[in-house]
């Protein structure tokens, strides 16, 4: 999987979110005061001269630009078949605090012994090292911290890789909100029959978080990390 032949499309993306930011003010300026689009919902909810306007335009539309961006990396990642994994090694790998090494490729991750990694499904086996992935953390300001623990956060609290809170609504202007990066997340070492079950509520289906009758990592160790993660954990990898 190489990054860098995503980046001319990111970068033709920045420069046009100047554009469709400044159409979308203007058209929030021209359109009737009850419309969806106008200023209507602002009033209505009491928020336009509330301190929620005390940042500039330009602030605003610096922090819309760092969501969207974060939501289309973890968009490319998707399609790419990639997706994180908790605690599939122990952090002894020789990089920061343990993890795997970033100038190997590595996408990897550590704190307090837990390391979490973004890794991709390459048909029934696993590709660790993303070409140019380091790009994201030093060309964009997106850390592996960020959209493992991102990823993890919004799977343990919707119960569900696909949740997306705004699906149906308007974007946060803050990177931290719920599940701006959102990857599939696995345990692949889990071994406990018990697992954490929670409700998808926008399938209202139960899910398991972390494996189907805790045999992931028996699967895992004769199939490998992605057939483990695909059959037991219902990753769409």
């Amino acid at each position: 999987m190489q990054w860098s032949s995503y980046t001319d499309a990111l970068s033709r993306w920045e420069r046009g979110m100047h554009d469709k930011l400044a159409d979308k003010m203007k058209r929030a300026l021209t359109a009737g005061i009850n419309s969806p689009d106008g200023f209507g919902p602002l009033l209505a909810d009491g928020k336009l001269f509330t301190n929620t306007l005390d940042k500039t335009t330009f602030d605003i539309e610096k922090s819309m630009q760092e969501v969207v961006k974060r939501r289309m990396i973890s968009s490319i990642l998707l399609q790419n078949k990639a997706f994180v994994t908790v605690n599939s090694d122990e952090c002894n790998q020789g990089g920061p605090d343990g993890a795997f090494k970033p100038e190997d490729g590595w996408l990897s991750w550590c704190k307090d012994g837990k390391m979490m990694n973004i890794i991709y499904a390459d048909g029934n086996k696993s590709g660790n090292q993303l070409y140019n992935g380091g790009m994201i953390p030093s060309k964009y300001g997106i850390t592996v911290e960020y959209m493992t623990t991102q990823s993890e956060n919004c799977q343990s609290k919707y119960g569900g890789y696909s949740h997306d809170p705004y699906k149906d609504g308007l974007l946060p202007t803050d990177i931290n909100a719920d599940c701006i990066f959102n990857l599939p997340v696995c345990y692949p070492s889990a071994d406990k029959c018990e697992s954490t079950q929670a409700t998808d509520k926008t399938n209202k289906m139960s899910l398991s978080l972390y494996t189907r009758k805790g045999t992931i990592r028996k699967k895992r160790r004769m199939h490998g990390t992605v057939v483990a993660c695909r059959d037991q954990a219902a990753l769409p990898i």
